[in-house]
Formats: structure tokens, sequence, C-alpha cells
């Protein structure tokens, strides 16, 4: 038996206004403008979906702390 993912909800107006421009061009026959909005909505699902299973590409900085005086 194999387990199903849980499909990623994504609400965020940046990736809806790139679907929507997907679209556009899509109707518009723009098929390099529609293969670079698709690339950009496949990133950012990807970066969602780590981030949902505690994978996501984060960069943790030192902190630089201060001696009291």
């Amino acid at each position: 038996m194999t387990e199903e993912a849980a499909p990623v909800t994504i609400h965020d107006p940046v990736v809806e206004a790139l679907a929507a421009a997907l679209e556009r061009a899509s109707a518009a026959g723009e098929w390099d403008v529609v293969a670079d909005l698709a690339r950009e909505l496949q990133v950012r699902r990807d970066e969602a979906r780590r981030q949902a299973e505690g994978q996501a590409n984060v960069v943790r900085l030192p902190v630089k702390r201060e001696a009291s005086s």
C-alpha cells in the first residue's frame, strides 16, 4: 500500500498572479512566456511542498552577539 501525498495548498498572491499570467500568456500563444511562468510556478510549489514537509531550503545565519559590559 502506498500513501498519497496531500496536495499543497498555496494562498500566495504572487502565485495567484503568476497563474493568471500563465493563463493569459497561454491564451495569447506566447509559449516562451508560458514556459518561463510555468517554471517559476513549479519552483514556488516545490518550495512550498518542502516547507510543508519541514525540509525548506533555509540557511541559518550565525547570530553575532555583542559582549555585555
